[in-house]
């Protein structure tokens, strides 16, 4: 299936469900919680688009088809792991994916505050040694923990 035939069929049943949609977020009261709704509206696109992620990584159709043959597996194991250790044990998580983690986190925390007003204009507002503090650190850390070799451009590997 071509890729826009792919894209107008997603619109279209976004079209048709527009209602049925509309009439589930007003049934479980949705509508009167803005922030929820639009947390699970994120929550769902990142799902989505995590999903399609699956086929465009994968090797072949068959390759695609046996992940997401895994993914209730993977869900069962997320539900019954009562530890974050164990979980990311199973991941196959060690000291570089909770630096990538935390990497994410400062960078999400960054953002919070951009919307908010400008962090240039913010941190121009402390004082020096804080403000140099803070350009060391994030200087420090991108050059301790940054992957700083030449890789080749992600779209050259398909």
């Amino acid at each position: 299936m071509r890729r826009s035939t792919q894209l107008g069929a997603w619109l279209t049943a976004s079209i048709f469900t527009r209602r049925l949609r509309e009439r589930f977020v007003h049934a479980v009261a949705l509508d009167r919680l803005p922030r929820v709704r639009g947390a699970m509206q994120w929550a769902i696109t990142f799902a989505f688009v995590s999903f399609a992620w699956i086929f465009f990584r994968a090797a072949s159709l068959s390759d695609a088809l046996h992940v997401v043959s895994l993914i209730p597996r993977g869900l069962h194991d997320l539900a019954t792991t009562r530890s974050l250790r164990a979980l990311a044990a199973q991941c196959g998580a060690d000291a570089s994916t909770a630096i990538a983690v935390f990497s994410i986190g400062v960078m999400e925390i960054v953002q919070w505050f951009q919307e908010r007003g400008s962090v240039r204009t913010m941190l121009s507002a402390k004082p020096l040694w804080l403000r140099w503090g803070f350009y060391y650190a994030a200087m420090a850390w991108v050059l301790f923990f940054g992957k700083l070799e030449v890789a080749q451009f992600i779209y050259f590997q398909f």
